[in-house]
């Protein structure tokens, strides 16, 4: 279960004592550290390639949000669930920092997961449409199969990291 922004289905977890409040996303069938999603843009391609029916195939360009072009650039996009004020993202590539920045996108998956589903089945409505959103973020490392180490920290100093070997598939069964 993906939403349309890209955030997999889950509910939030408030823990109360005294004055102090703290919150944390959690996904069924995921453990609780799972609060993002790294997409190596490139593997990412969402292209007419992926559409059987004949009559849809020229529908993709539109619906795949700038995914139907190859990128090389060694980008990373990831997806922060829960993001909200006081988070911070950060990615290493060979205990290097690297530059970080908030972008507005959609999240691929979603776009495989559903449009992509969808033309194929012969249609294509609001309902499966992907939803960009402002709790992305971008990294470029330096080649194409270097690991990269997110590290996102939340308002109440959980800690989650995960290291992306590189080149990383993309696909629907993707984490």
């Amino acid at each position: 279960h993906i939403t349309a922004d890209g955030c997999i289905g889950g509910y939030g977890i408030w823990t109360v004592d005294s004055t102090d409040m703290s919150y944390r996303y959690k996904s069924p069938g995921y453990p609780a550290d799972y609060q993002m999603r790294v997409y190596d843009l490139n593997t990412v391609l969402i292209n007419a390639k992926l559409v059987s029916n004949k009559a849809a195939k020229s529908k993709v360009a539109k619906c795949a949000h700038g995914y139907n072009k190859r990128n090389k650039r060694n980008e990373l996009l990831i997806n922060v669930f829960a993001y909200g004020p006081g988070w911070k993202v950060e990615a290493r590539e060979n205990g290097l920092p690297l530059k970080v920045e908030q972008v507005a996108a959609s999240d691929p998956l979603h776009i495989l997961s559903y449009e992509i589903a969808q033309l194929n089945n012969g249609e294509h409505n609001a309902h499966s449409k992907s939803n960009p959103s402002i709790h992305f973020f971008k990294a470029t490392a330096s080649a194409p199969d270097t690991p990269v180490t997110v590290t996102v920290t939340d308002p109440w100093g959980h800690i989650y990291t995960e290291t992306v070997e590189r080149p990383k598939a993309f696909h629907k069964l993707m984490k």
